[in-house]
């Protein structure tokens, strides 16, 4: 096991071990979720190619912590979201895209308020399932990054693979 692997193993049982990440949701959404947070981690990782191992930790900090943190808010969201008014909404969309920016960085851009509210109309919907809303959320999230490489969950990893 080489040391990419090694520091995305570590990060990825270390969000495993906390229950309070996924406890919300039904095992299809969690897994969903779950997906979408070792993606990030994986791409986060990367970005430590070439750091020693404590450089790399302090480097991976701030990153790691949001995955979690965004794991959280959309646990919650995605649970209580019938229950919750359109402030409530506007406010956990406005924390999802904060996280994501100190996530995904530098290709990060917001998507637009017709793009946000399009998909808050469509994922409040009585039918709209948990996991299909965590998938959506997690397009809508990543539709800015134009260079596939630096995308969460892109296998591509420069010079080898995972």
């Amino acid at each position: 096991m080489n040391e990419l692997e090694r520091r995305t193993t570590r990060a990825v049982e270390r969000m495993l071990e906390n229950e309070g990440l996924t406890g919300d949701l039904e095992d299809a959404a969690a897994k969903v979720l779950i997906d979408w947070s070792i993606g990030s981690i994986e791409a986060i990782v990367r970005r430590t190619v070439e750091m020693d191992e404590p450089q790399a930790m302090e480097a991976m900090f701030d990153d790691l912590q949001a995955v979690h943190h965004l794991m959280r808010r959309i646990n919650r969201w995605v649970a209580n979201r019938f229950a919750m008014d359109d402030a409530a909404h506007a406010e956990t969309m406005a924390e999802v895209f904060e996280l994501a920016g100190t996530i995904y960085g530098e290709p990060f851009a917001l998507p637009d308020s017709f793009q946000q509210e399009m998909f808050l109309q469509d994922m409040t919907s009585d039918s709209a399932e948990a996991a299909d809303v965590i998938r959506q959320l997690r397009g809508l999230v990543e539709h800015s990054s134009t260079d596939e490489q630096d995308l969460p969950g892109s296998s591509r990893v420069p010079g080898g693979g995972f």
